[in-house]
């Protein structure tokens, strides 16, 4: 575990697999976070985002569970991304595959490769 600021984070070592918890990063720190994630995992590795999206047939428990992430997100200034947007940000970042894969109770996982 370490803890900092994500965009100045330096390893001389690659990892096999990044995990990005992107509810934890504003707006103006995506890009950075991410091309530092893009440097950090070698080439063929995976990465990994959470995301949760509400799509019209969820229990109340399970809309309940996602509007309360969202106030708490967009009170830090976490943007609200559906999966699609979170696809395409690690498209922008240079990963390539990207692709939603649910989990159940709306809880999906954006995965993709660094080439």
């Amino acid at each position: 575990v370490v803890r900092g600021d994500a965009a100045d984070f330096s390893d001389p070592e690659p990892f096999d697999i990044g995990f990005w918890s992107q509810f934890f990063f504003r707006e103006g720190t995506r890009v950075a976070a991410l091309e530092t994630l893009f440097r950090h995992v070698r080439p063929g590795g995976l990465v990994a985002a959470p995301v949760v999206h509400a799509t019209g047939d969820e229990t109340r428990a399970v809309l309940l569970r996602i509007s309360l992430l969202r106030v708490t997100t967009q009170s830090w200034g976490v943007p609200d991304r559906t999966p699609d947007e979170l696809v395409e940000e690690f498209r922008s970042a240079g990963f390539v595959g990207a692709s939603v894969v649910d989990q159940g109770a709306r809880s999906m996982l954006v995965i993709a490769i660094r080439p």
